[in-house]
């Protein structure tokens, strides 16, 4: 799902990357992850939609409400179709959930594409939309590292996101870097932005050493 018009319809609009503090070991690339056993203390939970079918359905809702009709989508039965496509779990496209005692707080998704002007790479983060209700908590950026950490396990060397508004500066905050603005349609634009994986840092230091 690329942008959209207006500030109502920013990916993560309220989100913060502080949440979720991790760095990058020199030596070993392993992730030293800060406040995201805070999270998991306070009864957040992330995992795969794969193993929580029953996130589908509200997951699904959530994207309806924060995009609308969209083409190929419009109905929210066709949301749930598309999103339980997203189910997957070795290969793409995957989806994580967050969730607490509230239910479902928010999704994320990591696809083989998303735009159609550049299907010359990927994989492409898609589909992130945290519960208007649970925003600036920190929800968005754990949804992100889990992703990322498994964007490196499956050997993405790169991977993409196209967005815009604020969320851009979200994604920014987390590490990634703009590449391009991309045209999409008459009068709008998406920032395509990228981050190099774990898994590319430590296979160059090995390299170099």
């Amino acid at each position: 799902m690329a942008v959209r018009r207006g500030a109502a319809s920013v990916w993560l609009r309220a989100a913060w990357c502080g949440a979720v503090r991790w760095a990058q070991n020199p030596v070993a690339g392993r992730e030293v992850v800060g406040d995201d056993r805070a999270m998991a203390d306070a009864g957040v939970r992330v995992g795969l939609l794969a193993d929580h079918p029953e996130f589908v359905e509200p997951l699904a809702t959530l994207r309806f409400r924060e995009w609308g009709p969209e083409p190929g989508r419009e109905r929210l039965s066709d949301y749930v179709t598309v999103t339980a496509g997203e189910a997957g779990r070795h290969r793409l496209p995957v989806t994580f959930v967050a969730s607490g005692d509230q239910g479902l707080l928010g999704g994320v998704g990591l696809a083989d594409h998303d735009l159609a002007q550049r299907r010359d790479r990927g994989p492409w983060i898609v589909g992130t939309v945290v519960d208007p209700a649970f925003r600036r908590a920190g929800v968005g950026a754990l949804l992100l590292t889990h992703l990322e950490r498994h964007a490196v396990r499956l050997g993405a060397a790169r991977i993409y996101v196209a967005t815009g508004g604020d969320a851009v500066t979200f994604y920014q905050a987390c590490g990634w870097e703009v590449d391009e603005i991309v045209p999409i349609g008459p009068g709008e634009h998406a920032t395509v932005l990228s981050k190099v994986t774990l898994f590319t840092r430590e296979w160059r230091s090995h390299d170099a050493g």
